[in-house]
């Protein structure tokens, strides 16, 4: 049996799309692979062109690469041109050793250390899945913005008051307003009286 909720549309999720991968190294050869790595596993990559880049940050420079703002994330090659701008480096770093390894430092501030260039795109993957659970687990903690059945905006000093119909329902990151949430229950009541009399027959 099939339940008819009066033709109720749930807001879908929202795609974010992924970070621009901005790529830095010494080695040509080390870039490219870096390059090859992040591009084999479906993501955007930008290439930084010198030094004075690495000082820029990046979260903003990806931006206007990709349109997220903030989403960057820097895989760069470790050696002595890296740890002399790692004062300037901002926002999330891979650091890939190739053969060199990095200061205790600058090790401290990267999300991940991966030895060859080869497993970028596994590292860049799971920052990816952990940024995104991040931001639904911060998406829960705040308050709901909408009802995703009739687009009734949440009050907060309403939904405190006395009554249901202002207060805010969440069902994983769909929200739903305490009138539509009685809708429904009395559409399931009324499906399972329907039962109730198919079965009685």
């Amino acid at each position: 049996m099939q339940l008819d909720f009066g033709g109720t549309q749930f807001a879908p999720e929202v795609d974010r799309g992924g970070p621009t991968v901005l790529v830095w190294a010494e080695d040509r050869q080390v870039a490219a692979a870096i390059e090859a790595s992040a591009i084999g596993v479906g993501h955007t990559v930008r290439r930084l062109q010198d030094d004075a880049e690495l000082a820029t940050p990046h979260g903003r420079t990806a931006a206007s690469a990709a349109g997220h703002p903030g989403d960057g994330v820097l895989v760069a090659q470790c050696g002595p041109r890296l740890e002399a701008q790692q004062a300037g480096l901002r926002g999330p770093l891979i650091l890939v050793k190739a053969g060199r390894q990095p200061s205790a430092a600058l090790a401290a501030r990267a999300y991940a250390i991966v030895a060859e260039p080869a497993d970028v795109g596994h590292a860049v993957d799971r920052f990816v899945e952990h940024r995104q659970l991040a931001r639904q687990v911060a998406e829960r903690r705040e308050p709901p913005r909408r009802c995703a059945r009739c687009g009734r905006d949440f009050d907060a000093r309403k939904a405190r008051g006395a009554g249901t119909a202002r207060r805010f329902v969440r069902f994983g990151s769909v929200a739903l307003c305490g009138t539509c949430v009685e809708a429904l229950r009395t559409l399931l009541r009324q499906a399972q009286a329907q039962v109730a009399v198919v079965e009685a027959d």
